[in-house]
């Protein structure tokens, strides 16, 4: 039995136990509160320091934010954007978690016209996107003008026009859409019509508003026209004006450069004095010295720089490209060498693998680019970089490699491992195509295309052939006019050894289909199989035509002749 102190005792035990429970319990329930709004007042701040040009605490500051919810669109905003003003590939990483958190059409449409700047033609992110949202998003304006701007990108100008007209069709009123159109007009060998651009643009010369850009216009085609009188005509009035930015000082100096202007020397001058503080402008600085022909001038200005600009990842990147196009190795190698490049630590690795590797080291230069890959991570944007430098390299292993590890972590980007599979076909690598291919597959379930080319390399591989079979008669009941899945389900049919009903296959399509490389090569094997020696032939010659045959369809066709 407990004496009255004990159950005293005992009473406020409980009594302290029930209140430690109810705070806790209000805690955890005013927790998600506290912390959004913990998480609200710090993206204000980050939301602050950007409008204020304090980068370094607005980028702290949304960090912040993220480690307590990564999900958070308007700071991954902010990340996204500190990436691009510093030129760095992390920019398309960003956006490409915004349009994952937010699918919208605008965010894809944000991550394709980035993809159009960090990729080189033909821009296969770009294309992709474009394809994918051009169901639901063909009546936006955006769209049509992204894919006008690719078109232009693609020298293809002719195909940018229907674009324009649709964007200024759904938007009238949007006289930007109406000068982008009158831009590509100029350029138009009807003189009527580029006349009439020209009086347009010259129009909006007296829009406020529009009067930059309309000049912008009148002064590349000038350019274009190597008018150079006229070029700096309109040069000097754009630079009057309040909507001057640094890209039209350095076309300015262009001007005066092929005017072999005295004035030059004294503007490029003014321009580093203005811009020897800003890491983003000193290195389009350096960059425009280095492409006309001031490499060395552009390294030494650079290089002399206050060294908290100097540090900064642009300028590094602009003094790293100076030795690249000097050819200058161990003068890159030295500088690569040793440090920490941040974002862009990859391509300190990647260019120091340059270095050694035309200085003849290929062990290290090797060790150095494994490095590059291993700190690009599973970073969209870097891996991205690196294989387009290994591009301009001709690394052609590299270039596979980096192929490979992207399509491995995002099999969604399609252009990565449908150039992958465009280079196993090229070089007969069908072992390579198919283990590719069923990597693939559980990604893509109704990929009609996807699943054939699956079954196909199955079969000529002689590997999993039920299952191939299975996939090929699917994909044939769902499309049965269509040449390519009838070749597949008529060669699987003749491998269960009924090839008369593969045969019934082929020729129940139109006579005109039966006569392309692709379907006469089954059409010869399957008649060659059936002692059809005459057809056979002709069908035969027919495939060998095609110059892009697999090793192993090549065998087939040997086999069926041999069969004659």
């Amino acid at each position: 039995m407990l004496d009255q102190v004990q159950k005293d005792s005992l009473r406020r035990l409980i009594i302290f136990l029930a209140v430690v429970a109810v705070l806790a319990g209000i805690a955890w329930l005013s927790w998600p509160t506290f912390k959004h709004f913990r998480d609200q007042r710090t993206l204000r701040q980050a939301q602050a320091f950007f409008a204020g040009g304090d980068f370094r605490n607005a980028s702290l500051s949304a960090r912040k934010v993220l480690i307590s919810d990564p999900t958070n669109v308007p700071a991954c905003r902010i990340m996204a954007s500190l990436a691009t003003m510093s030129r760095s590939p992390v920019a398309l990483d960003w956006l490409r978690r915004i349009a994952e958190i937010e699918p919208t059409p605008q965010n894809k449409l944000r991550l394709a016209t980035l993809g159009l700047e960090i990729q080189s033609p033909p821009f296969p992110l770009t294309v992709q996107i474009l394809d994918e949202i051009a169901p639901t998003s063909s009546n936006l304006p955006a769209f049509q003008m992204l894919s006008a701007d690719l078109a232009m990108k693609l020298n293809h100008p002719a195909a940018a026009e229907p674009h324009l007209v649709a964007a200024v069709s759904l938007e009238p009123t949007n006289q930007l859409f109406q000068l982008s159109l009158a831009s590509l007009r100029l350029a138009s060998t009807n003189e009527d019509l580029a006349e009439g651009a020209r009086a347009t643009l010259k129009q909006f010369l007296n829009d406020t508003n529009l009067c930059s850009s309309a000049l912008r216009v009148l002064l590349s085609e000038r350019i274009g026209r190597r008018d150079w009188l006229g070029a700096y005509a309109y040069s000097t009035q754009l630079l009057a004006g309040a909507g001057a930015g640094l890209g039209d000082r350095l076309q300015h100096l262009s001007i005066l450069r092929q005017m072999q202007s005295d004035d030059l020397t004294n503007q490029l001058q003014s321009l580093q004095q203005m811009t020897a503080t800003n890491g983003n402008a000193a290195s389009q600085v350096g960059a425009w010295m280095g492409a006309n022909d001031m490499v060395g001038e552009s390294v030494a200005w650079l290089t002399n720089l206050p060294p908290h600009v100097r540090g900064q990842s642009a300028v590094r990147l602009a003094i790293a490209a100076g030795f690249l196009t000097e050819s200058n190795w161990p003068a890159l190698r030295d500088f690569t060498v040793q440090g920490d490049w941040a974002d862009v630590d990859f391509l300190r690795s990647a260019y120091l693998s340059r270095a050694w590797g035309q200085l003849g080291d290929s062990i290290i230069a090797q060790h150095a680019w494994k490095s590059a890959v291993d700190q690009a991570g599973r970073q969209l944007g870097s891996l991205t970089t690196l294989l387009k430098l290994a591009g301009l390299w001709e690394l052609k292993d590299e270039q596979v490699e980096l192929l490979q590890e992207i399509a491995r972590i995002y099999p969604h980007q399609r252009w990565a491992w449908q150039e992958l599979l465009h280079h196993y076909f090229a070089t007969g690598e069908t072992r390579k195509m198919n283990q590719l291919l069923s990597s693939l597959a559980p990604a893509f379930p109704g990929e009609l295309a996807l699943k054939n080319n699956l079954a196909a390399t199955s079969m000529l591989l002689k590997t999993n052939l039920t299952q191939a079979a299975s996939w090929a008669r699917e994909d044939y009941l769902l499309k049965t006019n269509d040449p390519v899945m009838a070749s597949t389900y008529a060669y699987a049919l003749h491998l269960q050894g009924r090839t008369a009903e593969g045969a019934a296959v082929l020729e129940a399509l139109e006579p005109a289909l039966l006569e392309q490389p692709s379907t006469a090569l089954y059409y010869g094997v399957l008649l060659a199989a059936r002692h059809q020696t005459g057809s056979a032939g002709h069908f035969l010659d027919l495939a060998e035509t095609d110059t892009n045959l697999l090793p192993e369809e090549k065998q087939l066709i040997e086999a069926a002749r041999k069969a004659q």
